[in-house]
C-alpha cells in the first residue's frame, strides 16, 4: 500500500494559534465597545486572560521595551474625551473602544514590567 503524501503547508496558509487567540481578543473588544450581547462581568476577564497568556507567549524579549512605550501611550491616549465627536456617536464608539482595547493591553503590560524589572533588579 502506497504511504499517503503529505502536503507541507506554506507559512501564511493557517493562522497559528497565538494569532488566533489575538484575533478573539479583538473580536471581544469590538463586542464589549459595540455591544453588550457579552457582559462585561465575562466579557474584561476573559480579555485579561487573553492578554496575560499573549504576554506570556507571544511578545519576544527584543520587543518588550516597544511595547511598554506603546502600552504608556495608549494610557495617554485613554485619558482623552472623545465624546465630543458627535458625528453618527464615533465619539463614544471609540471611548468604549479605547476602554476595553486598554484590558487588553494592561494585563500584559504588567506582566512584561515585572519582568523587566526582575532582569533589571537581578543585574
Amino acid at each position: 500500500m502506497a504511504k499517503a503524501r503529505r502536503r507541507k503547508q506554506a507559512s501564511g496558509e493557517r493562522f497559528e494559534f497565538m494569532q488566533v487567540l489575538a484575533l478573539i481578543g479583538l473580536a471581544l473588544v469590538l463586542i464589549g465597545a459595540y455591544t453588550r450581547w457579552i457582559p462585561d462581568s465575562w466579557n474584561i476577564p476573559l480579555i485579561a486572560l487573553i492578554s496575560v497568556i499573549l504576554s506570556f507567549t507571544n511578545i519576544k524579549k527584543e520587543e518588550f521595551q516597544a511595547f511598554l512605550l506603546a502600552a504608556v501611550a495608549l494610557t495617554i491616549v485613554t485619558g482623552l474625551n472623545f465624546s465630543e465627536i458627535t458625528t453618527l456617536g464615533i465619539g463614544n464608539f471609540v471611548n468604549k473602544f479605547l476602554a476595553y482595547f486598554k484590558w487588553l493591553v494592561a494585563p500584559a503590560t504588567l506582566v512584561l514590567a515585572v519582568r523587566e524589572l526582575w532582569t533589571i533588579m537581578r543585574d
